[in-house]
């Protein structure tokens, strides 16, 4: 969302495991943690829709080197498949 208002951002590094550790998401009930991702999953959708073409070029700056928005979002797609093709299925 930042990324839709400036041209440039310059962010530090994002270190996954280190975000869930503090945030203790292990702590909470499976179903608390699924709806989350749900509901947060759900807004990014719609807020990706409404993203301008025209801005889909503006880069972040991680750890040296441009990531575009429009790579942030493909990326973004690609991670949560990679994390709902971890999800146990049901039997």
């Amino acid at each position: 969302m930042r990324l839709s208002l400036a041209s440039t951002l310059d962010f530090p590094r994002y270190d996954g495991d280190l975000w869930v550790a503090v945030q203790h998401h292990t702590d909470r009930p499976w179903n608390d943690v699924l709806a989350l991702w749900q509901a947060l999953d759900i807004h990014l959708t719609h807020a990706i829709a409404h993203v301008k073409k025209e801005d889909l070029g503006r880069t972040w700056r991680y750890e040296g080197e441009d990531l575009t928005l429009g790579f942030i979002i493909e990326d973004y797609i690609a991670h949560l498949r990679h994390h709902l093709k971890m999800l146990p299925r049901p039997s």
